[in-house]
């Protein structure tokens, strides 16, 4: 392996961002990364990079990382703690390749409070051999391939932590995701289920959570998109998440009896599982934190035959959770940003502010960081706009120091995109509010002087403490809010 090839994957895995776009690097360096290579890269195919190509290319380099390992003295360790936090479960069915990136990815995480349980569902193919190499793992070879639903279950039998992570082995863990699912989820006793965003091998995202239909259908929110926008970068709960990397607690998995075998032999057990903790008064949560590199449907024969077992298992599902299901919207994927959270009509508020959340000056404007902290929480969306002074990304550390992560912060588009922001968020909010100068502003930029339904209501002040400010606007937004009665 050359070491420029070395430098890329290691860099990959250090940084979701870079993750996100690995593919387009090695793209654009003709099939390697172009890192120092001493030759010249080939020139980059012409037109747009397909998913399809994405995949050949993840793949090859996939194959090549793994070839070197084999056919290496190395091997991969990981911890066996005694009392493990965290039970890692992974069920395997050939595709060596993407597993080994997935236990890489695992390993470099440094996470040391779990333990490894690893279902191999008789590949045919390296995975053997791989899992000669992995040391401190449970192993589990079953004799015929017991599909992922039976398998996942009986990893699970073999766990011991408090928690449970399910990971596809198509898939790399990114960043500290580890550890910021278990902060949700230990955060507070009613968080049943976390999960978060799925990065395909093109750099596009794949979903931020879902949307269960009426009928049963779901929906990603929002494919294709970039995973980096705004939208993406904020946590919420959802109807339900992926269960390509989802974290539980195991009391829970116990109690609803695991996935359900109904769903045999695979797709839907994590919709179900979801909306069994819902039923629960759990709550299924997204956190922007939790990052994974998808390849998608790796461990299928093929996407045809996944996507049939997914339309059969919908059937099933809808007639187990009829009375939850009659709750649930009508199929709109027009307008799938009104139900990307469980946050219905009457709970969303967009604050439009000037400044910058990464460095409020004075009182004013730190009383209404801290009433827009108030607001937000399970149950109720709220989306801070502000005018100026922010620096996309770069900001994004400092707007988490003053902002909770609850609140979905638009740093993009700042005053030139406040016109276009309204209009495709037309009829959304239940309320608009706002300093006086900021409302000006917004009133100038709205089509035809129309915030699409919502009333505005200007907040001033300030002098006063942050908290009593904060406290008293509060009571005044919840009181508009609870008058709100437009339908979706």
């Amino acid at each position: 392996m050359s070491s420029a090839l070395s430098r890329f994957l290691s860099a990959v895995r250090r940084s979701p961002g870079l993750a996100a776009r690995a593919v387009r690097l090695w793209r654009e360096g003709g099939g390697r990364p172009a890192l120092g290579d001493e030759r010249a890269p080939a020139p980059p195919p012409a037109g747009p990079l397909t998913l399809e190509a994405a995949k050949a290319g993840f793949t090859r380099l996939s194959t090549l990382y793994l070839d070197s390992f084999l056919g290496s003295g190395a091997r991969l360790g990981f911890p066996r703690p005694a009392d493990p936090v965290v039970s890692v479960i992974i069920v395997l069915h050939n595709r060596a390749e993407l597993t080994f990136q997935c236990l890489a990815s695992l390993q470099a995480s440094h996470f040391d409070s779990l333990e490894l349980i690893l279902v191999d569902n008789a590949s045919q193919d390296r995975t053997p051999q791989l899992l000669d190499r992995v040391d401190g793992a449970t192993v589990l070879r079953n004799d015929s391939d017991l599909q992922f639903l039976t398998a996942a279950n009986q990893g699970f039998a073999e766990a011991r932590g408090k928690y449970l992570l399910f990971l596809n082995n198509d898939l790399q863990v990114l960043g500290d995701s580890i550890r910021a699912a278990l902060a949700v989820a230990a955060g507070s006793d009613d968080v049943g289920g976390v999960g978060g965003r799925l990065i395909l091998p093109d750099g596009t995202l794949q979903e931020a959570g879902n949307v269960i239909w009426r009928g049963g259908e779901c929906s990603s929110y929002v494919r294709g998109g970039d995973p980096f926008d705004d939208p993406f970068l904020f946590r919420r709960d959802v109807d339900y998440v992926s269960g390509a990397i989802f974290l539980t607690r195991a009391d829970l998995f116990r109690e609803v009896g695991g996935f359900d075998r109904a769903y045999l032999p695979a797709y839907y057990e994590d919709v179900d599982y979801c909306v069994k903790l819902w039923e629960r008064g759990k709550r299924v949560v997204f956190d922007p934190d939790v990052v994974a590199l998808h390849y998608e449907f790796g461990g299928s024969a093929n996407r045809a035959d996944a996507l049939a077992l997914q339309q059969k298992n919908c059937g099933v599902f809808a007639g187990k959770h009829r009375a939850w299901l009659a709750r649930q919207s009508a199929i709109d994927t027009a307008r799938l940003l009104h139900w990307r959270a469980t946050a219905r009509p009457g709970r969303r508020l967009l604050f439009v502010d000037e400044g910058s959340p990464s460095a409020p000056a004075g009182p004013a404007a730190a009383g209404r960081l801290r009433l827009v902290n108030d607001l937000a929480g399970p149950g109720r969306l709220v989306t801070l706009y502000p005018l100026d002074g922010t620096d996309g990304a770069a900001d994004w550390p400092a707007v988490r120091r003053h902002v909770r992560k609850e609140v979905e912060v638009m740093l993009r588009p700042r005053r030139a995109g406040l016109a276009r922001f309204l209009d495709e968020r037309r009829g959304y909010y239940d309320l608009i509010a706002g300093p006086s100068s900021a409302l000006a502003f917004l009133r100038s930029r709205m089509s035809g002087g129309d915030p699409g339904g919502a009333p505005l209501l200007e907040i001033d002040g300030g002098a006063e403490a942050p908290e009593e400010y904060a406290a008293h606007w509060r009571n005044v937004i919840e009181g508009v809010l609870a008058k709100a009665s437009r339908p979706a």
